[in-house]
Order: structure tokens, then sequence, then C-alpha cells
């Protein structure tokens, strides 16, 4: 519990002045969204993109330079096809 508080002291020591922030964990679920606002859903799809977009570009640098572990590239891809087929079915809603 100590620990918990101590992380969130120091988010909320370092959020930006004079404005409303929202601090988003990785995978933004309910329990990892610390002050929530009203996050717009492309806002959520974006954000996972850029994850996963890193995440891929560090597994094929990985696989470039013969360091393993983790997940490979071909993993990541699946993901980003998941995340960007869920974006093209709730664009045609």
């Amino acid at each position: 519990m100590a620990r918990r508080r101590a992380r969130t002291n120091w988010i909320l020591d370092h959020l930006p002045q004079g404005q409303p922030s929202t601090i988003l964990h990785g995978d933004l679920l309910p329990q990892n969204l610390l002050l929530a606002q009203k996050i717009t859903l492309n806002a959520v799809i974006v954000h996972e993109l850029l994850f996963h977009l890193k995440w891929t570009a560090e597994a094929i640098e990985n696989r470039a330079t013969n360091r393993f572990g983790g997940h490979g590239p071909e993993h990541y891809a699946g993901l980003l096809r998941s995340i960007l087929g869920r974006a093209q079915q709730l664009s045609q809603e």
C-alpha cells in the first residue's frame, strides 16, 4: 500500500501544471487509469497502436541483432491486425 501511495504521489508531482491530465497505462484496463477523464475511443486506439508499433520495432531489432527472448515480430503484427480490425469495425458502425 505504501508503494502504491508513493507511485501515486510521484505521478501527481510530475503532472503538467495548469492543465487537465490523464495518466494512461499501456493496456488501458480500468484499474490502470489513475486519473480518468473522458478519453475518446480514437485516442485509445492510437495509444494501443503506438505501443504495439514500438514493441514490433523492438522485436524486429532484437531478431536482427540475434537477441532472442520475448515475443517475435509476428506476435505483434497479429496484435496490430487485431487493433486495426477493431478500428475498422467501429468506423463502420
